[in-house]
């Protein structure tokens, strides 16, 4: 039998509990960093290769709990953000599962920090 996914909140399942630094690069050189920018990566379930790449070719990354608010977020002070899967889950859930992440698109299309949204 099938289950609809309609407000279910399925970043909840695979987000990360607390706040974490990625430090791994890329192969061969796993410490080999091309710029120092500071990027904070909301976790809606994202994959470590994304982040290895985020680490080589921006610099520092932190990822973060879906859940986090867009005061918190900006109290880190990033150089840019980086949305893993958002609009996908959002639009899964059929508008109703991600309420607490809206604001923080709508505030972050207007804040100046960068933001990327990655969508699959």
């Amino acid at each position: 039998m099938y289950r609809t996914r309609v407000g279910v909140d399925l970043a909840k399942e695979v987000t990360a509990k607390n706040n974490y630094s990625w430090d791994e690069g890329t192969w061969p050189d796993y410490q080999e960093v091309s710029n120092d920018a500071f990027i904070i990566a909301v976790d809606f379930g994202i994959k470590r290769n994304i982040l290895r790449l985020l680490r080589k070719h921006a610099g520092k990354v932190m990822v973060v709990n879906a859940q986090i608010s867009f005061d918190e977020l900006m109290a880190l002070n990033p150089d840019g953000v980086f949305l893993s899967r958002a609009l996908r889950l959002c639009y899964q859930a059929y508008s109703t599962a991600l309420t607490y992440q809206y604001a923080n698109l709508w505030h972050l299309s207007w804040a100046p920090t960068p933001c990327i949204i990655r969508w699959l």
